[in-house]
């Protein structure tokens, strides 16, 4: 299995884009699951039909809480003694049963198939019929890291990941320098978790893609009739790539006391910061609030699991971010957008095509960072 298929020019204007097979290889799916998403931060899904965030889950000490990620059963459980917070595997040392189903408060779990029992701090304490020499760290329960930022939680399946969660934290910091994200509460909607058409890795390139607003968002009425295009800024960083472009209404941008210090402008106003966070998230701060997209694959390369969370930073502009800031408009027009995209990788007769040197920083900074992630941890078949 060669990884050639994802090998992306560092130089935009010698890069082409991946081979159609990137997009529709079931054993590169794979592949990205194990080089990739099994080694990277991941941002954790929210409970569903609720405002709670998952961190408010688990906020007591000794409370714990399944949920999955990647189809991986997790529960966070903070412990007593450090009021430390922990992300371990929902199943069983001994025999695979899942250990919880629904939250709860202890400092102990016992696995109710063969009675093994578990500390919150991990370490397998009891279980009848075995004695305390056949009881070591090898039974204990799989921890995985975690990260906490504002109100959001990451998770990572390597716990010695060479990839510390802080340095993350801090390309995102200066970007939300002025806005706290802690206390924005979550408005469930309808299309807050759903199945899309189109690989993952096309909902990304074309979040980070510029090139296509003119045309997939165009005026009378679309995103390019309230954007001040020629301000629409690209910055490429390590972990993360920040977007950011002016309103031409300056009534309709973000407060200028919100936006980080180094883009304030006196007359100008922002119409929204576009954080991306590889490989497959994004925050997005917008006047009415913060907007949260995360793409995940399934096991169809050619599907997304796709989540959108919206959150409150001002309710009045909130009720009218679908009227004035076209929230509901730009996300139909992407996912059909992309859904045309996947029906066109079918054709035989695919050649990789070139980037736009001005207009495709975004996608050439995300293919270049995955091929050279992707070789980093792969061990070639």
């Amino acid at each position: 299995m060669s990884l050639e298929q994802y090998y992306i020019h560092h130089d935009i204007a010698q890069a082409k884009y991946f081979l159609p097979s990137v997009f529709t290889s079931t054993s590169l799916l794979q592949l990205e699951m194990d080089s990739l998403f099994k080694q990277s931060w991941l941002l954790m899904p929210n409970s569903e039909n609720t405002i709670d965030s998952i961190s408010d889950k688990v906020k007591i000490r000794g409370t714990y809480y399944p949920t999955n990620l990647l189809d991986e059963p997790l529960i966070l459980w903070r412990d007593y003694k450090e009021n430390r917070l922990h992300c371990y595997s929902n199943v069983c040392s001994h025999a695979w049963y899942s250990l919880v189903n629904g939250t709860g408060r202890s400092s102990q779990i016992q696995c109710e198939q063969h009675g093994r029992v578990f500390h919150c701090s991990g370490k397998c304490v009891s279980h009848k019929g075995f004695d305390k020499s056949q009881l070591g760290s090898e039974v204990n329960l799989k921890e995985f890291g975690l990260g906490e930022w504002e109100q959001f939680l990451f998770a990572n399946f390597m716990p010695n990941s060479d990839k510390p969660f802080q340095y993350i934290v801090d390309e995102m910091a200066p970007i939300f320098e002025n806005v706290s994200l802690t206390e924005l509460s979550r408005i469930p909607h309808t299309q807050e978790n759903r199945i899309v058409h189109g690989n993952w890795k096309q909902y990304v390139m074309n979040f980070l893609d510029r090139y296509h607003l003119e045309f997939i968002h165009p005026g009378p009425g679309g995103l390019v009739d309230v954007y001040d295009m020629p301000t629409y800024t690209t910055e490429c960083g390590k972990n993360i790539l920040f977007q950011w472009v002016y309103t031409k209404n300056p009534e309709h941008g973000i407060p200028v006391d919100l936006v980080p210090d180094r883009l304030k402008h006196e007359e100008k106003r922002i119409f929204a910061l576009y954080c991306f966070v590889f490989p497959n998230m994004a925050f997005n701060l917008y006047p009415w609030g913060l907007g949260v997209y995360m793409w995940m694959p399934t096991d169809d390369p050619l599907k997304t699991n796709y989540y959108w969370y919206q959150y409150v930073l001002d309710e009045e502009k909130f009720q009218k971010r679908n009227d004035i800031w076209l929230a509901q408009m730009v996300n139909d027009e992407d996912v059909d957008a992309m859904s045309r995209a996947s029906a066109g990788l079918k054709s035989s007769f695919i050649e990789r095509g070139q980037f736009a040197i001005d207009k495709e920083q975004g996608p050439h900074w995300f293919s270049q960072l995955l091929y050279t992630i992707m070789r980093e941890n792969t061990i070639e078949l």
